[in-house]
């Protein structure tokens, strides 16, 4: 287990979750409002200054939005990383929602939009014939 985990709220149906282990603070925040939204908590036997605590919180949206990019903002579309940094993801946000695996490690936006260019006129054709 890392030192971040995210998870879907209990208490609030489009809520987020996110806990640093290591420093024993919470930032909960509404699904693609992570700046708007997000209130601070700190678990009972959290002992960080005010300084301490600033840096925290930023270290946790830096991982949040490189990782989970598609729970923290409402753009449409977006990149995240794997929290292993393996593997990198181009998503969507709303309907039809996906994210799609980029298998290569140098692709450029150009490549990537031809492809997907390629990829729709697949889909609207196979479409046709089915």
């Amino acid at each position: 287990m890392g030192q971040y985990i995210i998870q879907k709220s209990s208490t609030q149906p489009n809520g987020w979750v996110l806990t640093d282990t290591e420093n024993k603070v919470v930032i909960k925040f509404q699904d693609g409002q992570f700046n708007e939204s997000q209130k601070v908590t700190l678990l009972e036997d959290c002992t960080v200054t005010v300084d301490e605590l600033a840096h925290i919180v930023g270290a946790m949206g830096e991982w949040a939005a490189r990782h989970h990019g598609s729970k923290c903002f409402s753009h449409v579309y977006g990149y995240e990383k794997s929290e292993d940094e393996a593997i990198t993801y181009l998503y969507r946000r709303k309907f039809p929602r996906w994210r799609l695996e980029l298998q290569e490690d140098r692709v450029t936006a150009e490549s990537l939009a031809s492809s997907l260019r390629k990829a729709a006129e697949f889909l609207t054709k196979r479409n046709r014939h089915e």
